[in-house]
């Protein structure tokens, strides 16, 4: 069988708009937004994600925490740029208290604060998490929300605590001053 070609006609141009204009030849009034502020290789950044991420696995050296402080200390601008989530917090707070707790304040000034503020709330009752939350109402304001919630999770947790088990007293002294 012979194949009949399939005639069609051609699809006809239509006239651009001139939104389509705007696209097909942009004009001199288009430039590109640069953020200054983002560190592009800075290698005390790299010092500080690299020892954080050691952090949330164990454990650091107390020289090893001191570096990280002493940056922070340089630039605390450096702790919006480490990569911490706030499900990482628990980790961080649980292996090195302290600088849970400076990074932590650096991250006041910070709108995202408060998801890191919801996940320390409602993080399991520990000695470490305790510590935590003491030295922040300590040293600033926080959040009216995130200490009420704090503090009924410290009421739940004591309240599941079994009479005659052994609590560490350091918890118990901790959680008076919190709640008071």
């Amino acid at each position: 069988m012979a194949q009949v070609p399939w005639l069609r006609p051609k699809p006809g141009i239509l006239p651009p708009s001139a939104s389509e204009l705007k696209l097909l030849h942009p004009g001199p009034e288009i430039s590109l937004l640069w953020n200054s502020s983002m560190p592009s290789s800075d290698p005390q950044l790299k010092v500080v994600r690299d020892l954080i991420t050691r952090a949330l696995a164990g454990p650091l050296l107390p020289a090893q925490q001191q570096t990280i402080l002493n940056l922070l200390k340089q630039d605390p601008k450096l702790v919006h740029h480490i990569g911490l989530q706030p499900d990482q917090l628990p980790a961080l707070v649980e292996h090195t208290p302290v600088l849970a707790y400076e990074v932590l304040l650096c991250m006041l000034p910070n709108k995202k604060i408060h998801a890191y503020f919801q996940v320390l709330a409602q993080m399991e009752l520990s000695l470490h998490s305790m510590e935590v939350v003491n030295r922040l109402t300590s040293a600033a304001e926080l959040p009216t929300e995130f200490v009420h919630l704090y503090i009924i999770n410290c009421i739940n947790s004591c309240e599941g605590i079994q009479v005659g088990l052994s609590v560490p007293t350091g918890m118990l002294g901790l959680s008076k001053s919190i709640c008071f």
